[in-house]
């Protein structure tokens, strides 16, 4: 499955550029037309392992200009994680698919999470993070998804 990668465009029926991450054209970057509902978001980003403070591993992505979010959270003896978009629409979900590579972080979500939350299937994030930070955003999506299979770190 490609992952994607992006600018500013939302909407039905989009023309993406997307990285193949398996098979044969493992690697390169190929043009694709997808039928899906996608939010691309520039935001400033928390995360954190462990937040003392709401006691559970997070992040989460605010984009300034439009006001939209994207966190995922999960607490410490829960094999729920929580995802909230927009400002508090929040379901819970056993495992999602989230790529990060560098600063963008792409986030697919299953059908019945995408009817429960906005509608929309999939969020491009570009990650307005200092580079001391990008380190322990990979050390809060890895604790995030510890024990499921659904995150992939990608070098940049």
């Amino acid at each position: 499955m490609p992952v994607a990668s992006v600018g500013r465009l939302q909407g039905r029926n989009v023309q993406i550029n997307a990285y193949v991450t398996s098979g044969p054209e493992q690697g390169q970057f190929a043009d694709t037309k997808l039928n899906m509902k996608q939010t691309n978001l520039n935001a400033t980003v928390l995360a954190s392992p462990y937040d003392q403070h709401y006691e559970m591993a997070l992040i989460y992505c605010v984009d300034k200009q439009s006001g939209h979010c994207f966190s995922l959270t999960r607490f410490p003896d829960k094999d729920v994680i929580e995802v909230m978009v927009v400002d508090q629409i929040v379901e819970k979900v056993l495992d999602l698919e989230v790529v990060l590579k560098g600063y963008h972080l792409q986030a697919r979500l299953p059908p019945e999470l995408t009817r429960r939350l906005d509608g929309v299937e999939q969020y491009a994030v570009h990650l307005d993070l200092p580079d001391q930070e990008l380190p322990n955003l990979i050390k809060s999506l890895e604790k995030i998804f510890e024990g499921k299979s659904g995150l992939r770190v990608l070098q940049a």
